[in-house]
């Protein structure tokens, strides 16, 4: 007989998260138990769990279609071993994400970012691998010096559930990359003022504080924080009309091809059609 929270632990040890995930995941449920009660599992209500979903009314639905998922899977935890009998989440639909184009920096703004000094050669160099490289920025802080090949131009990427992709560099960035690790062979390519491994969210930070300085970033709901660089580099990879959202696939480490498709802006799609109708079935045909 067991609450809520004493059950966290297990489930993040039984799912074997990364530690980002790992910390999200605590997050979001430490706010689930926050507005049920501490309780033992069986003793969740159905106005509890209504109250919890309301207190997240105002964040926007991809955000709570994440919350809702990662609360629905600590659930399933508790039923998996016996501490939960049914699934007090029955009642709530999972919120519907409109299916918008993801937020991308135009030329000029790409141009406003890359004329603005960086005086941290950290800063500098992360902006090179999601800007260039499409890299996120967990992608980021988990590299060594090691992972960096500048002439091959190749950097091996541990992302997300530990698969490891090898990415190309643009010859400007190995360059950059080259001076900065000056001989280095092991240990983390980015590292704190103490010397220790920066973190994915110091990086992101980093890079966001960055976007504001440059004036690329206007606000704090405007979409541009530092993923807005991963989304532009794959965004112009597909509108230069040389890589094929396979080869952007590649480069981003999507496991789905529909994660990739996003990119895909209006014009691309309507060139699409015309090429389909040199198919078989097509009035080029």
């Amino acid at each position: 007989r067991m609450r809520l929270s004493e059950h966290v632990d297990g489930f993040i040890v039984a799912k074997d998260y990364r530690p980002t995930s790992a910390s999200h995941r605590r997050v979001v449920i430490g706010r689930f138990i926050a507005e049920v009660g501490d309780v033992e599992p069986n003793d969740i209500t159905i106005e509890a769990v209504h109250r919890w979903w309301g207190s997240l009314a105002g964040n926007a639905a991809s955000s709570r279609r994440t919350y809702l998922a990662a609360v629905r899977t600590f659930c399933e935890h508790l039923r998996v071993i016996g501490a939960l009998d049914g699934d007090p989440l029955a009642t709530l639909r999972t919120p519907r994400v409109p299916d918008a184009p993801p937020v991308t920096l135009t030329d000029a703004e790409v141009a406003r970012l890359l004329a603005t000094p960086v005086h941290d050669a950290v800063t500098a160099v992360a902006i090179a691998l999601m800007l260039g490289c499409g890299l996120r920025g967990g992608d980021v802080a988990n590299l060594d010096a090691a992972h960096v090949d500048c002439v091959e131009r190749l950097v091996r990427v541990h992302g997300k559930g530990g698969k490891v992709r090898l990415v190309p560099m643009p010859e400007r960035v190995a360059a950059m990359l080259e001076e900065f690790i000056a001989g280095r062979r092991d240990g983390p390519l980015l590292v704190d003022d103490q010397g220790r491994r920066m973190s994915s969210n110091s990086v992101r930070a980093r890079v966001t504080r960055f976007l504001e300085v440059a004036g690329v970033k206007r606000h704090s709901l405007d979409g541009r924080s530092s993923h807005v660089l991963r989304r532009t580099c794959a965004t112009e990879l597909l509108a230069g009309g040389v890589a094929t959202i396979r080869d952007v696939q590649a480069i981003l480490g999507h496991a789905s091809l529909s994660s990739t498709q996003r990119y895909l802006a209006l014009p691309d799609a309507q060139r699409l059609r015309c090429v389909i109708e040199a198919g078989p079935l097509g009035d080029a045909a």
